[in-house]
């Protein structure tokens, strides 16, 4: 053999020495971007987590029994000086110990269900109920009073 065949061995063994170590760098970087990725995995899984119970404890105020004047306006979605507003005309209840204003969640879904506007399928079923109602009532009035002509026509002729 040759030196130049021997160096050209010995280039070429560094060269799939080089090579092997690329390879066992390639396969250590994906053996860690598989362990990022289930990193990754687990802190969305966490950050979900987290979100989830910061939405529970930022609602969990909507199943109190009762609620304070900023927390009422949230739930019902309306502005706190219109909460305060309807509650100083009377129009909903309130109460007020040691000068706080609360609101009791019952009483502010009846005044939300008090407040119901029809649509036009429930007008027109209303109309409806009221005319066959007044038909009905005539349609009495004149049985009554077909009843009542012929009682006394009877009586007319005793």
């Amino acid at each position: 053999m040759t030196k130049k065949e021997f160096d050209k061995m010995v280039a070429m063994y560094g060269e799939i020495q080089n090579f092997v170590r690329t390879e066992n760098k390639v396969k250590e970087i994906i053996r860690k971007l598989d362990q990022l990725t289930r990193l990754m995995r687990k802190l969305e899984l966490y950050h979900n987590l987290t979100y989830v119970a910061d939405m529970f404890e930022k609602q969990s105020w909507m199943l109190k029994e009762y609620m304070t004047i900023n927390e009422a306006a949230l739930y019902v979605g309306v502005n706190i000086n219109t909460l305060r507003r309807k509650a100083l005309d009377g129009d909903l209840a309130y109460y007020k110990p040691y000068n706080r204003v609360f609101f009791k969640t019952s009483e502010l879904l009846e005044w939300i269900r008090s407040n119901k506007r029809m649509s036009v399928y429930e007008l027109q079923e209303n109309a409806e109920r009221i005319i066959n109602d007044v038909n009905m009532r005539k349609r009495d009035r004149q049985v009554q009073a077909a009843v009542n002509k012929h009682k006394n026509k009877k009586k007319n002729k005793k």
